[in-house]
């Protein structure tokens, strides 16, 4: 097949960050009275990588618990599409069901997403609120001395021709299974790295002509970076 001398590398190097935001910031119910945004913080985090939606975080936001799951669902698919993108394989060429696939493999990598969530700092209308992240290595592990096995071997089957006769469905395939049976093999064994400390600015925000207060796009991206290490 022509483009059987493709993807020689894994990709180690990429330098770029993880822009894939994977959702936005919810709003809080409207400005006045008592406000925790500590409180509203970590039920953001944890409604966006855990699924995890506690009624003191909807009593405090004007949104329901079904648009909170939508937007983890909706995060994960964004994840999944990362994935694709910076292990360099062709979602449109897999074979039906691989995207499925990585979006539940992204659903239990979420679920060990460490943080902690300090004390907030009311400065002016806004706040800021502490929070240590605790970056999950599980693909610094497997673009490590994973990756070069698995690339050494990759590499081996390319030479032998292994690859030649296949559709280009059944090559990405191949490709893609490769890769995902490496995470997969690193599931049980998920670490972190040095944990680090933000400051997560909560800001006001018009909507309809009322205030509510919202997280820093600029802080949900942040911490969107560094919940999983690339």
């Amino acid at each position: 097949m022509s483009n059987s001398k493709k993807r020689l590398a894994l990709l180690l190097a990429i330098c770029m960050m993880a822009m894939c935001l994977a959702g936005c910031s919810f709003f809080s119910n409207l400005l006045g009275g008592s406000f925790d945004a500590a409180k509203f913080v970590k039920g953001h985090i944890d409604s966006l990588y855990l699924g995890l939606v506690e009624k003191e975080y909807l009593d405090i936001i004007v949104d329901t618990k079904e648009a909170v799951l939508k937007n983890y669902e909706e995060g994960l698919e964004t994840e999944a599409e990362y994935f694709f993108d910076y292990f360099d394989i062709v979602e449109d060429s897999v074979e039906p069901g691989i995207k499925a696939e990585v979006i539940e493999l992204y659903r239990q990598i979420y679920s060990k997403t460490k943080f902690e969530v300090g004390d907030a700092t009311k400065s002016g209308d806004s706040y800021l609120v502490s929070v240590t992240i605790y970056p999950i290595d599980i693909i610094d592990k497997v673009t490590g001395e994973d990756g070069d096995v698995f690339l050494a071997d990759w590499n081996d089957r390319l030479d032998s021709g292994e690859f030649d006769e296949m559709t280009e469905q059944e090559f990405e395939t191949a490709w893609a299974r490769g890769i995902i049976d490496l995470v997969k093999a690193r599931l049980g064994k998920i670490g972190y790295l040095e944990p680090e400390t933000i400051s997560v600015q909560v800001i006001t925000e018009s909507s309809g002509g009322k205030e509510y207060y919202v997280i820093s796009d600029n802080d949900l991206l942040r911490i969107d970076q560094l919940i999983i290490s690339y």
